[in-house]
């Protein structure tokens, strides 16, 4: 039978565990804009693949923590956990917007303009949500 204290230990460790992924999170969405500039379709295929585990990975641990939180920290904890979400999606919408866009024909032949205009929507999108996560 698992004490008070082991179940304390357990959300502890899979916060953290939790944190961690976050942060790797947040390096793949800094790597997107270099490695959209540089036109490595083989590696957006690669950082959006990781990106999706990522989030599922996420998604996994964040339903087992809401399990176990306390009311008083669930709201911060949905919070928190729809932010994350939040980013992982639109990076993984934008990395799939450019990998379908650099298939067709009008891209090739416009390939910068159309990245660059990609980079900035996305990058406008971030914006939009670190500012409305700031207001939390």
């Amino acid at each position: 039978m698992a004490t008070c204290s082991d179940k304390t230990a357990s959300t502890t460790r899979t916060k953290r565990i939790r944190g961690a992924h976050r942060g790797a999170i947040t390096r793949l969405i800094n790597k997107v804009s270099e490695v959209t500039l540089s036109g490595d379709i083989s590696r957006l295929k690669q950082l959006n693949q990781a990106l999706v585990n990522k989030r599922n990975v996420l998604l996994t641990l964040d339903e087992e923590l809401l399990l176990v939180v306390g009311e008083e920290e669930l709201d911060s904890e949905i919070e928190q956990a729809d932010s994350v979400r939040e980013r992982a999606d639109l990076a993984i919408i934008g990395l799939e917007e450019i990998l379908a866009n650099r298939s067709s024909k009008r891209f090739e032949e416009e390939p910068l303009r159309n990245e660059s205009r990609l980079k900035s929507e996305y990058q406008r999108n971030d914006r939009k949500l670190s500012s409305r996560n700031e207001c939390r």
